[in-house]
């Protein structure tokens, strides 16, 4: 079995109450590991949340990979999203503030009625 065969296997273990064995990230952070990888693929991603969680999905503009990262309601220290919503956002200015942000930093993503992120 290849290491991406087992790194897969083991992510298809996880459960929502999985006790972490590498490390522990905070949502700025790993947002912000994530980011480097997704822009290989493309500069723009759609945000898609609803009362389950945030979803990110992002397609090269070839079609030939697609990304998806979905990180759970409970991931998050608050999370209050009742009505699904999708929004498009440039991983070059995600990247500028995810630049600043320290390990202690929160993030607070919210949309204002035109769908924008503020």
């Amino acid at each position: 079995m290849s290491n991406l065969d087992l790194l897969i296997k083991s992510i298809d273990l996880l459960e929502e109450d999985t006790k972490p064995k590498w490390g522990k990230m905070s949502c700025p952070q790993m947002l912000k590991h994530c980011n480097r990888f997704i822009q290989v693929y493309t500069n723009e991603v759609k945000f898609k949340a609803n009362s389950d969680g945030l979803e990110m999905v992002a397609m090269d503009p070839a079609n030939v990979a697609m990304v998806v990262l979905k990180i759970l309601s409970s991931g998050f220290v608050e999370y209050n999203c009742q009505d699904n919503e999708e929004v498009s956002i440039s991983l070059s200015s995600l990247k500028q503030i995810l630049r600043r942000a320290k390990s202690d930093d929160v993030l607070t993503l919210e949309t204002s009625e035109d769908a924008k992120f503020n």
